[in-house]
Protein backbone atom coordinates (compact mmCIF):
# COMPACT_ATOMS: atom_id res chain seq x y z
CA UNK A 1 0.00 0.00 0.00
CA UNK A 2 3.16 2.19 0.34
CA UNK A 3 3.23 1.91 -3.27
CA UNK A 4 0.24 2.79 -4.00
CA UNK A 5 0.21 5.65 -1.52
CA UNK A 6 3.69 6.98 -3.71
CA UNK A 7 1.73 6.58 -6.46
CA UNK A 8 -0.80 9.19 -5.05
CA UNK A 9 1.67 11.30 -3.80
CA UNK A 10 3.24 11.38 -7.22
CA UNK A 11 -0.34 12.14 -9.04
CA UNK A 12 -1.19 14.94 -6.83
CA UNK A 13 2.30 16.41 -7.31
CA UNK A 14 1.51 16.09 -10.95
CA UNK A 15 -1.91 17.72 -10.31
CA UNK A 16 -0.53 20.49 -8.20
CA UNK A 17 2.47 21.28 -10.83
CA UNK A 18 0.04 21.30 -13.57
CA UNK A 19 -2.34 23.60 -12.14
CA UNK A 20 0.23 25.78 -11.50
CA UNK A 21 1.80 25.91 -14.81
CA UNK A 22 -2.00 26.40 -15.70
CA UNK A 23 -2.06 29.32 -13.25
CA UNK A 24 1.21 30.64 -14.41
CA UNK A 25 0.47 30.62 -18.48
CA UNK A 26 -3.76 32.20 -17.50
CA UNK A 27 -0.94 35.38 -15.45
CA UNK A 28 1.20 35.45 -18.54
CA UNK A 29 -1.51 35.63 -21.02
CA UNK A 30 -3.54 38.57 -18.68
CA UNK A 31 0.05 40.38 -18.44
CA UNK A 32 0.82 40.01 -22.13
CA UNK A 33 -2.97 41.28 -22.76
CA UNK A 34 -2.19 44.30 -20.75
CA UNK A 35 1.07 44.64 -22.45
CA UNK A 36 -1.08 44.88 -25.94
CA UNK A 37 -3.41 46.91 -24.40
CA UNK A 38 -1.00 49.35 -23.67
CA UNK A 39 0.54 49.22 -26.80
CA UNK A 40 -2.56 49.65 -28.41
CA UNK A 41 -3.55 52.96 -26.42
CA UNK A 42 -1.07 55.07 -28.23
CA UNK A 43 -1.85 53.35 -31.54
CA UNK A 44 -5.63 54.56 -30.95
CA UNK A 45 -4.58 58.03 -29.74
CA UNK A 46 -2.94 58.46 -33.13
CA UNK A 47 -5.44 57.12 -35.28
CA UNK A 48 -8.10 59.18 -33.55
CA UNK A 49 -5.79 62.59 -33.62
CA UNK A 50 -5.40 61.50 -37.27
CA UNK A 51 -9.01 61.33 -37.82
CA UNK A 52 -9.35 64.79 -36.31
CA UNK A 53 -6.82 66.09 -38.57
CA UNK A 54 -8.09 64.90 -41.33
CA UNK A 55 -11.75 66.71 -40.68
CA UNK A 56 -9.90 69.68 -39.65
CA UNK A 57 -8.20 69.81 -42.99
CA UNK A 58 -11.85 68.76 -44.86
CA UNK A 59 -13.22 71.41 -43.29
CA UNK A 60 -10.62 73.85 -43.78
CA UNK A 61 -10.43 72.75 -48.09
CA UNK A 62 -14.17 73.36 -47.51
CA UNK A 63 -14.17 76.86 -46.07
CA UNK A 64 -11.63 77.81 -48.75
CA UNK A 65 -13.61 76.65 -51.30
CA UNK A 66 -16.90 78.71 -50.16
CA UNK A 67 -14.10 81.47 -49.99
CA UNK A 68 -13.27 81.21 -53.52
CA UNK A 69 -16.44 81.16 -54.51
CA UNK A 70 -17.40 84.28 -52.34
CA UNK A 71 -14.76 86.11 -54.16
CA UNK A 72 -15.77 84.95 -57.72
CA UNK A 73 -19.42 85.83 -56.87
CA UNK A 74 -18.28 89.30 -55.64
CA UNK A 75 -16.43 89.62 -58.82
CA UNK A 76 -19.39 88.79 -61.09
CA UNK A 77 -21.20 91.26 -59.46
CA UNK A 78 -18.70 93.95 -59.57
CA UNK A 79 -19.01 93.64 -63.40
CA UNK A 80 -22.56 93.61 -63.44
CA UNK A 81 -22.48 96.56 -61.53
CA UNK A 82 -20.30 98.56 -63.65
CA UNK A 83 -22.17 97.13 -66.44
CA UNK A 84 -25.49 98.48 -64.61
CA UNK A 85 -23.48 101.77 -63.96
CA UNK A 86 -22.66 101.72 -67.61
CA UNK A 87 -25.84 101.38 -68.89
CA UNK A 88 -27.24 104.14 -66.16
CA UNK A 89 -24.54 106.87 -67.33
CA UNK A 90 -25.73 106.04 -71.27
CA UNK A 91 -29.48 106.55 -70.23
CA UNK A 92 -28.69 109.85 -68.40
CA UNK A 93 -26.23 110.89 -71.41
CA UNK A 94 -29.22 110.49 -73.49
CA UNK A 95 -32.29 112.01 -71.31
CA UNK A 96 -29.87 114.57 -70.71
CA UNK A 97 -29.58 114.79 -74.90
CA UNK A 98 -33.03 114.58 -75.42
CA UNK A 99 -33.69 117.33 -72.65
CA UNK A 100 -31.60 119.47 -73.83
CA UNK A 101 -32.90 118.64 -77.89
CA UNK A 102 -36.53 119.74 -76.42
CA UNK A 103 -35.04 122.76 -75.18
CA UNK A 104 -33.63 124.17 -78.20
CA UNK A 105 -36.99 122.96 -80.02
CA UNK A 106 -38.97 125.30 -77.59
CA UNK A 107 -36.50 127.89 -78.31
CA UNK A 108 -36.93 127.45 -82.05
CA UNK A 109 -40.49 127.56 -81.89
Amino acid sequence: SALGDGRAQQTIDELARARGERAAMAASGRANADEVAARQQPIDELVRATAERTATAASDRANSDEVVASRLDVERLGEELGALSGGTQACDQASLRSTEAEREARLQE
